[in-house]
């Protein structure tokens, strides 16, 4: 079995203007094959607003992969691993989680933070306006009319909830929410909701956990719904009750210690590990991919923005007593400061 791994690539703050599709194999880690996707990129500063490169979610349906830019999903073949076509809509914004049924191609489209259900030809046929629910303490309406694809990072009205990733749970639709402030939160819709009606309301909306740092990818497992905390470096699993079951800090080993450079360096870090729960340094522990096979859940982990001396790894941890298992850092020629978005494990 593979697994397929989704890439974005920075040099000194830089975007790298394609994205990397990486088939891996998920005993030795090595990549068996490689699909370079153009990437839009405008970045012209902070203060201005960014365009993110790179690639986002991916899925695996009737044996086309589909993934996931910041405005286009890609149909990849699984044979030749290449482009067969794209698909856009004005809505898509850098979008992160994709999961495609016979209903249609589900999507968050994270800048006007929406989940959105797509028909196979690129028309919506459902939204949930996050801004617009009750998922948002102060109202926030989106202009429908603009076309969003090409607005940067400067357009941050929409971050309350801020949309990550959307995920088919037997009868119910599941969407992570990073959050803004300390807590993320993961919520359920109906998913005859999505297929009835063109737009989500407040009604539909139901509350699954809030205390969550930093929710990325989600997927159910048996009886618990699993998910990658971008906060503090762990995976969590929530149960029926919508309480934190399990959760495991994610290392490259076990015995994984922390360089420190200095006493002021250790204290601010043990200040916000301890008391935050938040990662303190810039080391690879930014979590955000989340697969799944037999035995084992499979972690992406990446370097935070702008250190370069730490590379992306996939993480084995094994189901039955959630040790690390194994650790495979990708070394990628001419692809710097590697970052991992999400995993799939052709398995799943």
């Amino acid at each position: 079995m593979s697994l397929y791994v989704t890439t974005q690539s920075y040099r000194d703050d830089v975007p790298t203007t394609y994205g990397l599709l990486l088939e891996l194999d998920e005993t030795s880690g090595s990549i068996l094959r490689t699909c370079r996707v153009d990437t839009p990129v405008d970045f012209p500063g902070k203060s201005k607003g960014r365009i993110k490169p790179g690639l986002r979610g991916v899925f695996l349906y009737k044996n086309k992969i589909y993934t996931a830019t910041w405005n286009k999903i890609v149909v990849i073949d699984p044979v030749t691993f290449t482009v067969e076509r794209e698909i856009s809509h004005k809505w898509m914004s850098d979008l992160h989680g994709i999961s495609i049924s016979d209903d249609g191609m589900w999507v968050t489209s994270s800048l006007p933070d929406a989940a959105i259900l797509y028909s196979h030809a690129g028309e919506p046929r459902c939204v949930c306006w996050m801004s617009e629910s009750n998922l948002y303490e102060n109202y926030t309406e989106v202009d429908k009319s603009l076309d969003w694809r090409m607005i940067g990072k400067h357009t941050r009205g929409f971050m309350e909830y801020h949309a990550n990733h959307i995920e088919i749970v037997g009868d119910d639709i599941y969407i992570t929410g990073r959050g803004q402030e300390l807590y993320g939160r993961v919520v359920k819709i109906p998913r005859q909701t999505f297929l009835s009606k063109e737009r989500i309301e407040n009604s539909d909306i139901e509350l699954v956990s809030d205390r969550l740092f930093g929710p990325h990818d989600g997927l159910q497992v048996e009886d618990l719904f699993w998910v990658t905390e971008t906060g503090n470096a762990s995976i969590a699993g929530i149960d029926a009750d919508g309480k934190i079951a399990v959760r495991k800090k994610i290392r490259g080993s076990e015995d994984e210690k922390v360089q420190y450079e200095g006493l002021k360096d250790f204290v601010k870090t043990m200040i916000r590990e301890k008391f935050m729960n938040r990662p303190g340094k810039k080391v690879t522990m930014w979590t955000r991919g989340l697969g799944v096979t037999k035995d084992a859940f499979w972690v992406g982990q990446s370097t935070w923005a702008g250190d370069a001396t730490s590379r992306a790894r996939i993480i084995k941890v094994n189901r039955s007593d959630y040790k690390i298992d194994a650790c495979h850092y990708l070394d990628i020629p001419d692809y710097p400061e590697t970052r991992i978005f999400q995993v799939y494990s052709s398995s799943s």
